[in-house]
């Protein structure tokens, strides 16, 4: 009676095994990034939260340059103004999104500006310096923002020149890392 049970719980497990690894099989694999990807699915946790047009919004700038004022090291310096810039693109979907486009152009400036800082503080490291955490967290923000931005250019046409410079701006800071 034990062998029957072992035999038949045995057979279960085989053919859940099996039956798996068939529907994985025939499940197809993404050969390109869908156009509809959302922030949210980018760069989670990552939200617009408070925007430029908040009143409250001098509270979160605050409490960011005093963490950025904490931070040590060229390279968590420049992956911070990267995290950062990641968070003003998506102020400005969110702001794209309500229709408030004087206002999105500022925080794309300012995205521009925090993706130049991180150029700066990485332009005086040697990559060698830098930890394989840090190029591997700043490589994905910087493939996320190449891969979102478009979207952004194609939601709104009236703010393709000022997006097409946050990508120039991303590109090549992708390239020097």
């Amino acid at each position: 009676m034990k062998k029957i049970i072992i035999g038949v719980f045995l057979s279960l497990l085989l053919i859940g095994v099996l039956s798996r690894n068939a529907v994985a099989a025939l499940s197809p694999t993404p050969t390109s990034t869908p156009l509809n990807i959302s922030s949210f699915e980018l760069f989670w946790p990552v939200v617009a939260g408070k925007t430029i047009d908040d009143p409250l919004y001098i509270l979160k700038s605050l409490k960011e340059k005093v963490r950025g004022f904490l931070i040590f090291g060229k390279p968590q310096k420049a992956d911070y103004n990267v995290f950062l810039a990641t968070k003003r693109v998506v102020e400005a979907e969110k702001l794209i999104s309500e229709d408030k486009r004087e206002l999105a152009v500022k925080t794309l400036d300012k995205a521009i500006v925090l993706l130049e800082s991180a150029e700066t503080e990485l332009s005086g490291t040697p990559g060698e310096s830098i930890s394989s955490d840090i190029k591997n967290n700043i490589n994905k923000q910087l493939k996320n923002l190449e891969i979102f931005v478009p979207r952004l250019m194609s939601q709104d046409g009236s703010l393709v020149g000022k997006l097409q410079e946050v990508l120039n701006v991303v590109k090549t800071l992708n390239s020097k890392i």
